[in-house]
């Protein structure tokens, strides 16, 4: 029996959608009533049904389910085995932070007594009395399975969030009363319980909404949003209000409609029977304009008509839509509301899910000040598993120009120029390994950066810069990582779409094609290498790489790279060594009689493949043959084919893997090489390296 444990209606519908997605068979039923969860569990004479349910947690009722505690217990005391000491149930728990460490969850755990609980939830909280991993996890494993924010945006299933101050001063909440908020656990208890709460408490936040819900503020915040959302928000975008509760949704509609077109907002949030006129009638002419006879269906072709048509264009709302609401096209969400922890992490989730490749970020505007808290608002986190949650803007300007510095100081002995010789000087810095790798790191961080502050004007003051940093990337993938940037960073376009689409119409990427070719390492290689670069430092450079990406990789599990890469190893050390040393015509000299040898020791390539054609040789046969002619005499050409034949009839596909045909392989090489008069020390050099061939060539 598996039960998906739910604590709100709409999660019943996408739970099914979810399931369905998986395209497997399983039959979700759900369990509409209390009835219906009591005939579910005594079903068999109280074993229990057997299937897959859905059911809202809020079923668990203690005084609606007394009596069938009271028929379970009954019979299991008689000796007959009931759901109580089933261990083949399993619950999902949805929103594991939520509902889950109050009367009701116990209730459920009480009647599903041996049952096994997994929690799900983008938000784990971990405070005294609310702990999820205290209900749900072992002590020794947090996490069943993990997948952070930053994991979610770098693989593109989500965009970063920046955050930015709008009306400082002017609209906050005072830090006292936004202290007070954040200390309290009232934000989880539905608007029409509240009066139940503890007068001083319920007094204190009712001062914020009082505040929050000035005329003269609603006024000025709506105006300030109507603006920006015209200037700032593409046309391709919608954005979201959050007010304090019901009645700030209506002031905000009617203030909206001042500046914006009424088309523009339209409110969504719950309707009651003792609602005032004012409710009833938008409600009555909603439910007109759309079309619908009940508020369910006007919410529906309400969100509806916001995901696939031009209007409404801006959602009001409190708490509806602030969870599960999945629409790509929200950009800014205008929050006038205090919001922490999981509310606010859930809330804020609604504007990062991508849209169409041209999303860089989603946008909060902040009215209420609760962003200068972030730290305090998201205390119950552990720092991984909020990072990246939202990006301040000027925290992500400060991080840009630490990135500009670091790219600055690799290159500050190299001036400012796009020609080919001062590109070229930057990516000799760049052939070490390590030091290209963080190069690689440092524009990347960068390029996320330039991204993040899309459209700050405060970036334009680098343009120039980054520019010049872009141009050394391009060339760098280009030239040691031997790779087109278009064709390596496939998924770049992806995350930084508008960077790159304003980079390609500003880089003469034509020319750096031209002057940063990509020359293949093959049997024409050397001519296409003479064609592409006119200069020997090119020609020098280019080889140098070729030997890094290709040569010296391969020279253990192929001897024919293993023949010349000694060869071409000992010319750029000497050349590494000596240019700086030489200037003028001595210099020049040098220069070229090194690339004399280097052309001559990569020609050896071409003769020695020539000669594998003419012996009549494949591959392994050819290598053997290599490493036998390095130490030994004789016919070796008979040999190498007699001992290939050997090893094929030892080995199979993932050999190596096998200890046993390791050692069988080996047996077969040594007792073959006994034939030959050498030295030990001479048999077993010839055993390694044909060991490490064929180990590294399988």
């Amino acid at each position: 029996t598996i039960f998906f444990v739910l604590d709100r209606t709409e999660l019943e519908d996408q739970i099914k959608e979810e399931i369905s997605a998986l395209d497997i068979s399983v039959d979700i039923e759900r369990v509409q009533s209390i009835k219906h969860l009591r005939k579910v569990l005594l079903h068999d004479e109280g074993k229990g049904k057997r299937g897959v349910f859905a059911t809202l947690i809020q079923k668990f009722r203690k005084d609606d389910l007394r009596e069938l505690e009271r028929e379970l217990n009954e019979r299991k005391s008689s000796g007959k085995r009931t759901i109580l000491d089933r261990k083949n149930v399993i619950g999902f728990v949805d929103e594991g932070h939520r509902t889950q460490y109050g009367v009701l969850a116990a209730e459920m755990r009480k009647i599903l007594n041996n049952a096994f609980f997994f929690a799900f939830t983008g938000t784990p909280i971990a405070k005294e009395g609310r702990d999820t991993f205290d209900v749900f996890s072992y002590p020794d494993e947090k996490y069943l399975d993990r997948y952070f924010i930053q994991d979610s945006i770098e693989d593109g299933f989500t965009v970063p969030i920046k955050y930015q101050a709008r009306l400082e001063g002017e609209t906050y909440v005072s830090k006292e009363d936004l202290q007070y908020f954040l200390q309290q656990e009232l934000e989880e208890i539905p608007e029409e319980l509240r009066e139940d709460v503890e007068e001083k408490t319920r007094r204190k936040l009712s001062t914020i909404n009082v505040f929050l819900k000035n005329p003269e503020r609603v006024d000025m915040v709506a105006n300030d949003i109507a603006s920006h959302f015209l200037e700032k928000i593409d046309e391709k975008f919608k954005g979201m209000v959050v007010t304090a509760d019901r009645r700030a949704c209506m002031m905000y509609k009617n203030a909206l409609d001042k500046y914006l077109p009424s088309e523009y907002s339209e409110v969504v949030m719950s309707f009651g029977a003792n609602d005032p006129k004012e409710f009833t009638d938008y409600l009555a002419k909603l439910k007109d304009k759309y079309n619908a006879r009940d508020w369910d269906r006007v919410k529906s072709r309400i969100t509806t008509s916001y995901k696939e048509e031009e209007f409404p264009k801006i959602l009001i709302v409190t708490n509806m839509l602030l969870t599960g609401f999945d629409a790509p096209i929200l950009q800014a969400m205008y929050l006038d509301k205090p919001l922490k922890e999981h509310r606010l992490l859930q809330a804020i989730a609604r504007t990062n899910r991508p849209f169409n490749g041209v999303k860089e970020a989603g946008l909060i505007l902040d009215y209420v000040g609760i962003f200068d808290e972030f730290e305090r608002t998201l205390a119950i986190y552990s720092k991984g598993d909020v990072e990246g949650a939202a990006y301040n803007i000027d925290t992500v300007r400060e991080e840009f120009l630490d990135s500009l510095k670091k790219a600055r100081e690799l290159f500050e002995d190299i001036g400012r120029g796009d020609d080919r010789e001062t590109l070229m000087k930057a990516i000799r810095k760049l052939v070490d390994e390590n030091t290209g790798e963080e190069f690689q790191r440092i524009y990347r961080d960068l390029r996320k950066k330039f991204e993040l502050l899309a459209p700050d004007p405060f970036k334009t003051d680098y343009l120039d810069e980054f520019k010049w940093f872009t141009n050394i990337y391009v060339a760098y993938l280009r030239h040691i990582k031997r790779v087109d940037p278009d064709q390596a960073e496939k998924y770049a376009k992806r995350y930084f779409k508008n960077t790159l689409d304003y980079l390609h119409k500003e880089l003469d990427l034509d020319k750096i094609r031209k002057d940063f070719p990509i020359i293949s390492f093959d049997e024409e290689y050397l001519d296409r290498l003479e064609d592409e670069y006119p200069d020997l430092d090119g020609r020098i450079s280019d080889i140098s790489t070729t030997f890094v990406r290709f040569i010296k990789p391969n020279r253990t599990k192929n001897p024919i790279y293993g023949t010349v890469a000694d060869k071409v190893e000992r010319i750029l050390r000497k050349w590494n060594e000596r240019r700086k040393l030489l200037e003028g015509r001595e210099g020049e000299k040098f220069k070229s009689e090194v690339y004399q040898e280097l052309k001559q020791a990569l020609g050896e390539f071409d003769e020695l493949k020539n000669r594998q054609v003419e012996l009549g040789l494949n591959s392994q046969e050819y290598y053997l043959l290599l490493i036998l002619e390095k130490h030994l005499e004789g016919d070796l050409v008979r040999d190498s084919q007699e001992l290939s034949k050997e090893i094929l009839s030892k080995t199979f596909k993932n050999w190596t893997l096998q200890p046993s045909a390791v050692k069988s392989v080996g047996r077969t090489v040594r007792k073959f090489l006994r034939k030959y008069d050498v030295s030990g020390d001479r048999r077993n050099e010839v055993y390694d390296e044909i060991m490490e061939m064929l180990e590294r060539s399988e």
